[in-house]
């Protein structure tokens, strides 16, 4: 009886030196006994007025920095009272999720006032198809891809929005590619059912009267204006990558307590920022006159540029003299 009583005692004896050696053994790979004995014996010489509220504070900073846990994209309306995307942030901060910021992202499509009627509603599907697509988006991949990720990393987040742009561009040229196909195809098998259409000679060229005086040469040489630039086409939901990437470094800001203006800059240029930063606001003033001028009148604009990527703000007055001089 004595060693059954014995046996049964010391079940729950070693499963306790078990659990005491697995204690042990996790506090010893996180550190804590050696970072608990310093802050302890930090705490005895400060003697703060308040214990518990100091302790917390120096284990916050030991704490794990924020991940991204959840991305939320929403239907909202802008100023117009237009739809337009909105991204949350959600991060996991002390094992624990929390709301961070939001970003709203304005569409790329125009607003005109006096607009026929048909072609404004198709505008608007377009644009709630758009921002449908970029919710979807947003709701679906993109909180996957980025769930995990420090928002303090802004090129490994950018990186995955955009290899996750590519793919979307890639699927999206190959479905126009199949279906341009299908058009050639249908319409190569209805031209060779048609029969062709006859041949028609083109009207001779009038005939020139005798004693017609040619017209004075114009001796006026004005440099033509450029045609504006072929509007590019937009992959359709597209927003969703730069409010999303946009929202990441707005999170950053708002954790590290700084202005977004600042947080960019750092981005940019890895070094101290200094406390003031001055962006330059480069104004051209464009004046037609002389010879050269199309009429009496002096034309005057005045133009704001912003410089593309890549260009200093001193590059633009030399490309802007190029451009229309």
């Amino acid at each position: 009886m004595g060693d059954e009583g014995g046996g049964r005692g010391c079940g729950p004896a070693r499963e306790l030196r078990r659990l005491k050696q697995q204690a042990l053994e996790y506090y010893r790979e996180n550190d804590v006994p050696r970072r608990l004995e310093e802050l302890l014996n930090s705490t005895f010489y400060l003697q703060p007025a308040d214990v518990y509220g100091h302790l917390a504070n120096c284990f916050s900073k030991l704490a794990k920095p924020p991940t991204i846990c959840k991305v939320v994209g929403k239907h909202v309306l802008d100023g117009l009272g237009l739809p337009t995307l909105q991204v949350e942030i959600f991060c996991t901060i002390q094992n624990f999720p929390k709301y961070i910021c939001s970003v709203m992202m304005a569409t790329h499509f125009e607003v005109y006032e006096n607009s026929v009627p048909e072609l404004a509603e198709a505008t608007e599907a377009e644009r709630l198809d758009a921002v449908s697509i970029a919710v979807r988006w947003v709701n679906e991949n993109i909180t996957q891809e980025l769930q995990g990720l420090e928002p303090s990393n802004q090129a490994e987040v950018d990186q995955v929005l955009r290899t996750f742009f590519e793919n979307k561009v890639q699927e999206d040229n190959e479905g126009k590619e199949l279906e341009k196909s299908l058009e050639n195809s249908a319409v190569h098998l209805s031209s060779s059912l048609m029969p062709p259409p006859p041949t028609t000679l083109p009207p001779p060229p009038p005939a020139k009267k005798k004693g017609q005086k040619q017209g004075r040469k114009s001796t006026i040489i004005e440099k033509p204006i450029s045609p504006p630039e072929p509007v590019e086409p937009v992959l359709c939901g597209s927003m969703a990558i730069g409010a999303v990437s946009l929202a990441v470094a707005k999170t950053i800001a708002v954790l590290d307590s700084n202005p977004l203006y600042f947080h960019i800059a750092s981005l940019k240029h890895h070094q101290e920022q200094p406390a003031k930063l001055t962006i330059p606001l480069l104004m051209v003033s464009l004046v037609s006159c002389g010879k050269s001028s199309p009429g009496k009148l002096n034309l005057m604009k005045e133009v704001i540029c912003i410089p593309h990527p890549g260009l200093m703000a001193k590059q633009v007055p030399y490309v802007i003299s190029g451009y229309f001089f």
